[in-house]
């Protein structure tokens, strides 16, 4: 008697399913049944569009973080640029000054040595 009940359980509710089946197939207009397809295939893709945009809002949102991040890291940068690019001005500057400063040594020696031999010769 138990060995039946198992098998009588499963032949009912397949029973129960065709039942319910032809049922539902039998009540309202002969295309309700395709509208409702298309609503429950319509819903689906609603939830699949909505995960997309939220997983592209997600990622539009860690991307704009980065990106603020990114651009302090970019001011550094050119901040940093433009001290590297005025010291190399200042070194050639420095170079041109001390060129100037020789040469203008050199002529005073010149002139020195010139008042220094016209002294000596008198």
């Amino acid at each position: 008697m138990l060995d039946t009940i198992p098998g009588m359980y499963i032949n009912m509710s397949k029973y129960l399913t065709v039942c319910r089946m032809y049922i539902h197939f039998q009540v309202g207009p002969p295309g309700m049944f395709d509208d409702h397809c298309k609503l429950k295939e319509a819903r689906q893709q609603e939830r699949e569009l909505l995960l997309e945009h939220q997983r592209c809002k997600e990622l539009l949102e860690k991307e704009e973080k980065k990106n603020a991040r990114l651009q302090h890291d970019v001011e550094n940068y050119e901040q940093r640029q433009s001290f590297l690019k005025k010291v190399e001005m200042l070194k050639m500057k420095r170079a041109w000054v001390v060129g100037q400063h020789m040469k203008l040594l050199q002529q005073y020696m010149y002139f020195f040595f010139l008042c220094a031999s016209t002294a000596y010769t008198r």
